[in-house]
């Protein structure tokens, strides 16, 4: 399982916002983010945080699956391997997706996804067999590989995401979007690109490990990262998450 396309297949669900319940932290946690991100994704808005934590991820799990229990809500979904739980409110329906990422230096970054409802679009999705793109839009002038399938679409704090899902190799993947990237006038980075370093270190996803395959790009002060690795969460196949951010100095 692969954390930053859980973190993105998150964003497929939610509807309209209402008073909150206040999610409570764990000792020796702070909050990463000044305040609070507002996100749409699908034409829904979500709150995002994300916190630092020196506990170990699964003590992290253990704290929220007890006091989001005392609290009213039901644990949903719980992956021990890919460190996530997914709660909902039976009475309010509110959720929160809490996702603990230990794959990032000797902190646990926490991050929390919140949103009411569950839209028919996710169900859909599903009983189609992956067959259906979900609602939200590519992004602009960035090719689509062949016969993928759109899983979420995100925009939020300067940065545009798009994810798709392909059962054809990770190589083929890759090949295809080097060839079809340089030949749009995109130009390939590299980590050790150093008037680059901060836009490549922003595009970074979290989870990103050797199994997957990581290209970076840019083209007129837009930057790019496509990661190919796995597909998550009992899929079959191969994930393609693509992630911009523009007006890097």
């Amino acid at each position: 399982m692969k954390t930053s396309i859980i973190f993105l297949l998150v964003f497929f669900l939610g509807s309209t916002m209402a008073i909150a319940y206040t999610l409570p932290l764990p000792d020796n946690t702070v909050k990463e983010e000044a305040d609070e991100t507002q996100a749409e994704a699908n034409n829904t808005r979500f709150d995002l945080a994300v916190y630092r934590s020196r506990l170990p991820a699964q003590e992290i799990l253990s704290f929220y699956k007890e006091n989001l229990a005392k609290a009213g809500f039901r644990l949903l979904t719980e992956d021990k391997k890919a460190k996530y739980l997914y709660f909902a409110n039976p009475e309010s329906d509110e959720r929160f997706f809490i996702l603990a990422d230990d794959t990032i230096g000797d902190e646990v970054y926490i991050r929390v996804s919140h949103w009411y409802g569950n839209p028919p679009d996710y169900r859909d999705f599903l009983s189609e067999g992956g067959k259906k793109d979900m609602l939200g839009k590519d992004l602009a002038g960035i090719p689509r590989y062949p016969g993928a399938v759109r899983l979420s679409s995100l925009e939020y704090g300067g940065m545009q995401t798009a994810s798709y899902k392909s059962d054809d190799r990770k190589e083929a993947i890759v090949s295809f979007y080097e060839s079809r990237m340089i030949s749009s006038g995109w130009k390939k980075l590299s980590t050790a690109d150093s008037g680059r370093r901060k836009a490549v270190e922003l595009l970074r996803m979290p989870g990103n490990t050797n199994e997957g395959a990581t290209l970076y790009f840019e083209k007129k002060g837009r930057f790019l990262s496509i990661l190919v690795q796995e597909a998550c969460c009992g899929q079959k196949g191969r994930a393609i998450s693509i992630v911009e951010i523009s007006g890097v100095d």
